[in-house]
C-alpha cells in the first residue's frame, strides 16, 4: 500500500489534535506530580497524603475512565456527538487544575482543607474527558491504521513524561501558579 493511500484512511490533522491532546494531558500530570508534595507539605499537610490521594486517584480513574467511555458512547446515540462531553471535561479540568495553586498562593491557610478535595476534583474532572476523547481515534484512522495513529499519541505522551526529569527543574523554578498557569493555557489550547 502505498504511503498517499495512508494518508488519505488516516486524518492526519484530526490525529495531531488528538495528539496535542494526549501531550497536554501528560504536562499538566508531570506538572501535578511534581508540585503535589510541595503543595501539601506548604499547608501542613503530611507528605503521606501525596501517596494516598494518588492511590485514591489512580483508583478513581480505573472505575471513572470505563463509566466515561461508556457514557460518551450512549452520549453519541443520544446527542450524535461526543464533543459536549469532552469539551465539558476539558473546560472543568483546566478550572480545577488552574484552582489548585489559587488554594495554596491566594486561600492559604484559610482554604487549606479544600487543597485535598481540589486535587481529586482535578483527578477527576479529567476521567471526564480522557477516555471519550481517545475513542475518537477510532474515527480518524481506519482499523488497519489504527495502530500508526495511535503510536503518535503513544510518542507524544511518552516523550513529554520522558522530558519531566529533563524540565523539572524549570518547571519547579516556575513556582506553582506560573506553572498550573501555562499547563491550563496548553490544555484549553489542545482543546481548540
Amino acid at each position: 500500500m502505498s504511503n498517499s493511500s495512508v494518508r488519505k484512511r488516516i486524518l492526519w490533522l484530526q490525529v495531531l489534535g488528538l495528539a496535542a491532546v494526549q501531550g497536554a494531558i501528560s504536562l499538566t500530570w508531570v506538572i501535578y506530580n511534581l508540585y503535589l508534595d510541595d503543595l501539601l507539605l506548604t499547608l501542613g499537610f503530611s507528605a503521606g497524603l501525596a501517596t494516598l490521594l494518588l492511590v485514591i486517584e489512580n483508583a478513581m480513574g480505573a472505575v471513572m475512565e470505563p463509566l466515561m467511555g461508556s457514557f460518551s458512547d450512549r452520549r453519541q446515540h443520544w446527542v450524535g456527538s461526543r464533543f459536549p462531553q469532552i469539551a465539558l471535561g476539558l473546560i472543568v479540568s483546566a478550572i480545577c487544575f488552574f484552582g489548585i495553586p489559587l488554594i495554596v498562593v491566594v486561600g492559604g491557610l484559610s482554604l487549606k482543607s479544600l487543597l485535598p478535595f481540589a486535587l481529586v476534583a482535578w483527578a477527576l474532572a479529567m476521567t471526564i474527558f480522557r477516555s471519550p476523547a481517545l475513542s475518537l481515534l477510532g474515527r480518524y484512522a481506519f482499523e488497519a491504521d489504527l495502530p500508526q495513529a495511535a503510536s503518535v499519541l503513544t510518542m507524544v505522551g511518552g516523550v513529554t513524561g520522558a522530558m519531566a526529569p529533563l524540565a523539572s527543574e524549570f518547571i519547579l523554578d516556575l513556582g506553582p501558579f506560573a506553572a498550573f498557569s501555562i499547563g491550563t493555557v496548553v490544555l484549553l489550547l489542545a482543546a481548540l
